[in-house]
């Protein structure tokens, strides 16, 4: 089954998945031809379609998928992938990492940035450098003194028990505690 295109007067040819309905409603060959056919009556329609017939006579390429603009421009901003462009805009790896990197802090790091950078480093703890014997589920790494610096010296690999024992995190635990439980006592002795 086939009909004639009332804008640019090509023949279409039904598709296999449109159905009987559309295809007897069915009046332009393409959906830039309905767009511009729908604005325009009868009469106009044949006119319009022999202006743009002569266009497509003319530019035969602005049948293709992209469009004229596209065809006929090449700097249009369109990058394919794989594309190599100059070797000044091109990422360099490894070019913004640590100091070099506008947003570095320096020793101002917080915390877990501190810790999310010595395992970029150093890589993610996997052994008890404490006692070798120590076999755990899960290993950190540890500040020995306190003083977060980003020497290699400074840190060592625990297994979890270790980590809390070197911390002595029981004993901060238990402080804490007791500091909002005697804030807690204070505030309800404060409501009576």
């Amino acid at each position: 089954m086939n009909k004639q295109c009332l804008l640019c007067k090509n023949t279409f040819y039904k598709k296999t998945n449109e159905s009987l309905k559309y295809w007897e409603t069915k009046r332009f060959c393409s959906i830039r031809c309905s767009k511009t056919g729908a604005k325009y009556s009868e009469e106009s329609l044949i006119k319009k379609g022999e202006s743009i017939r002569r266009f497509y006579i003319n530019h035969p390429e602005a049948r293709v998928k992209r469009s004229l603009f596209m065809k006929t421009h090449p700097n249009s901003g369109m990058i394919k992938q794989g594309q190599r462009l100059s070797p000044n805009t091109e990422f360099k790896k490894g070019i913004t990492t640590d100091g070099n990197h506008p947003f570095w802090k320096g020793n101002d790091v917080g915390y877990y940035a501190l810790h999310a950078w010595v395992v970029r480093k150093w890589g993610k703890a996997d052994c008890c450098e404490n006692d070798a014997s120590h076999i755990g589920r899960r290993y950190e790494w540890s500040n020995i003194s306190g003083k977060y610096k980003r020497e290699r010296s400074n840190w060592e690999k625990l297994c979890q028990s270790c980590h809390r024992k070197a911390d002595n995190w029981s004993e901060k635990m238990w402080k804490t505690r007791r500091e909002r439980a005697a804030e807690n006592n204070g505030i309800a002795k404060q409501a009576i």
